[in-house]
């Protein structure tokens, strides 16, 4: 034991050697060391004791050393000191014990001295209480080679407690911890021979775990080992290469850790602790990314050399991610999705920062299906690149059956701080009822072809749209198509201009209209959005009922209208029609007049029994009064 102990300083010390002629192996060595202003340095874990009280007495002999408790410094913290002897008579091994209550630094006890002091310690700051015990056992060479010993009495080793209250953890979630909050630790260190250490350690109720390390050029690397979070399993330093966690948490925030992980990469994007784990298989009950919660999630992460592939599983999203291990801005990360539902993912109302396009990495994504408010978009695929002040959204593609969307973008900063996403693109399709059906609006349309441009731009990220925050224009023609009616409140899609609930409410309640809807040739229109409410500046469509011209606008918000409609029916097609209008109703005289007439004038009794309505209310149960009715016929 005296190997690893060295004292500097006044001292005196006495020491009686009993020597038997008759037997050499007896020998027996008392000793008695007087310590006065001095130092002493214990080698092993590099600990010193300094300000010793004058006239401290140690005394022991080959198998006994004994001090009575005392004052000092430990590493130049106040502390109280005691040591003792305790021998394993099962064993023969005799161990001297250290103890010592100090409160310092947790970064005090790395020995700095033979390992680099790793840039993840930095995060562990403040002052706490330890309790520490040094074992050094005085005959451990007789017994180095025993397996049946077990190795903590074989070798020296350190054991610490601690309250850690007064020590804030400042890494991301799950591992981030407040000053104030008490999270009792346990932590064994084991001096093992060819420079190996083995640590084990317990952390409250929330984690434990047992690893095996060695060291490499004053740098501590990890070997093997096993970490459980919230579980009543026992972890082992197994030999299998790296790291394994596994276990459940409460929280874990995306963001942050991406953040710390670029931060934390250093030359060549190494980090001792990311790099030695094998694989994580965790239960996480919250998962924050891109300012939105998931909930329920099973996470699942193993490594190459170049980057990690992260599988996560729950209510709203089953994919994988790849994040690469350098320069995750620029080098981005690769998603794919099997299935993504937006609606099913609350915005992080607690977290306070706003996203900001110069710390979000690079996207490569794709989504086999997207559900996102009402809507529902196959084959989606996203591409970013970088600019000087934010990123660009090279690609933006929806390649849903029968209807296809494609724009380009860019969220960007502005001088005072904020972000804005700017959009612009075009949707084409050949059979617009077909797309609509495979986008959640079933029998709202038959058939139909056309497309629509639109521009839009809203503040902050591309992920916090809404009606509220939308601004913009979009503009479309469609030809050829069957307009059906459906049940109140069912046609969301078409509620700009409540095309859906119009033959109704315009006195055209026939049973050929309620079963098969309404044929258009051609529908066009042009509306400006802002706010939340959706002006309808230019609509028109011409079909089998005749044409129809709406203007005003829509709350998105509400679900209400407030429009003006003028209908000029279809007199040469829609005779029993026009007979409603003009109030003849279906009777015989009625209709043999009106198609006498339409016999003569064909196509130029058109513009004649144009009407004009007020439409307003909710989109559920819209009002349609009319305002002019011009229905006389000489």
């Amino acid at each position: 034991m005296l190997d690893n102990i060295r004292v500097n300083g006044q001292q005196r010390s006495q020491v009686s050697l009993q020597i038997p002629l008759n037997n050499v192996n007896a020998t027996l060595a008392d000793f008695e060391l007087e310590l006065d202003k001095a130092r002493l340095h214990e080698k092993v874990v590099d600990l010193h004791l300094t300000a010793i009280p004058k006239k401290t007495i140690l005394y022991g002999s080959e198998s006994a050393f004994v001090v009575n408790p005392f004052s000092a410094r430990l590493d130049d913290q106040p502390a109280r000191v005691a040591v003792d002897t305790r021998p394993d008579i099962n064993t023969g091994l005799v161990h001297t014990n250290l103890y010592a209550q100090v409160s310092t630094e947790a970064k005090a006890f790395w020995p700095d001295h033979v390992l680099r002091v790793p840039t993840w310690l930095n995060e562990v700051k403040g002052e706490s209480d330890y309790a520490m015990t040094l074992s050094l056992p005085l005959n451990a060479k007789k017994y180095a080679d025993n397996a049946a010993i077990e190795l903590q009495q074989r070798y020296p080793y350190l054991h610490v407690v601690s309250s850690l209250q007064g020590v804030s953890v400042e890494f991301p979630e799950p591992i981030k911890k407040p000053a104030s909050d008490i999270a009792n630790i346990d932590v064994k260190v084991l001096l093992l021979p060819e420079n190996k250490i083995g640590i084990d350690f317990v952390l409250h109720d929330y984690a434990k775990g047992s690893v095996m390390t060695t060291i490499e050029q004053n740098i501590l690397n990890i070997n093997s080992g096993d970490i459980l979070l919230r579980s009543s399993a026992e972890p082992s330093a197994s030999n299998r290469d790296g790291i394994a966690i596994q276990g459940r948490v409460q929280k874990f925030d995306m963001d942050e850790w991406l953040d710390y992980i670029n931060s934390q990469q250093g030359d060549g994007g190494k980090n001792i602790v990311l790099d030695a784990i094998r694989f994580i298989d965790v239960d996480v009950a919250s998962l924050y990314y891109s300012n939105r919660e998931f909930m329920g999630n099973r996470v699942t992460a193993t490594q190459s050399p170049q980057s990690w592939l992260l599988n996560i599983k729950n209510e709203a999203l089953k994919g994988e991610i790849n994040v690469p291990k350098s320069d995750i801005l620029n080098n981005g990360i690769v998603a794919r999705f099997d299935s993504i539902d937006w609606n099913a993912i609350p915005p992080a109302y607690s977290r306070s920062a706003v996203l900001n396009p110069k710390d979000v990495p690079l996207l490569q994504l794709s989504i086999g299906r997207l559900k996102m408010n009402d809507y529902i978009f196959d084959n989606v695929n996203v591409t970013t690149s970088r600019v000087l002040h934010g990123i660009n959204i090279d690609s933006f593609t929806v390649n849903n059956p029968s209807l296809n969307i494609a724009m380009q973008g860019e969220w960007i900063n502005a001088p005072d701080g904020s972000s804005e996403t700017r959009i612009a693109g075009k949707l084409t399709t050949e059979n617009l009822g077909q797309g609509l059906n495979n986008m959640g609006y079933a029998k709202l349309i038959e058939g139909g072809f056309g497309n629509i441009d639109f521009s839009f731009n809203w503040p902050n990220s591309p992920v916090d749209v809404s009606f509220k925050n939308l601004a913009g224009e979009a503009s479309g023609i469609f030809e050829e198509g069957d307009i059906l009616t459906i049940d109140p409140g069912a046609g969301r899609i078409l509620s700009l201009i409540s095309l859906t609930q119009l033959p109704k409410r315009l006195l055209l309640d026939f049973k050929d209209v309620d079963s098969k809807g309404y044929y258009f040739k051609k529908m066009t229109g042009k509306f400006a959005f802002n706010s939340g409410v959706a002006n309808a500046e230019r609509f028109y469509m011409r079909s089998s009922l005749g044409k129809m011209y709406i203007t005003g606008e829509t709350n998105l918000i509400e679900q209400s209208y407030d429009q003006e409609l003028r209908f000029i029916p279809d007199l040469s097609s829609s005779l029993p029609i026009i007979g409603t209008l003009l109030g003849g109703g279906n009777t015989g005289v009625g209709l043999l007049v009106l198609d006498g007439v339409a016999r003569i004038f064909g196509k130029q009794l058109d513009d004649f029994g144009e009407t004009k309505y007020k439409i307003t209310g909710s989109w559920d149960e819209p009002s349609v009064e009319p305002v002019v009715r011009q229905t006389e016929i000489n």
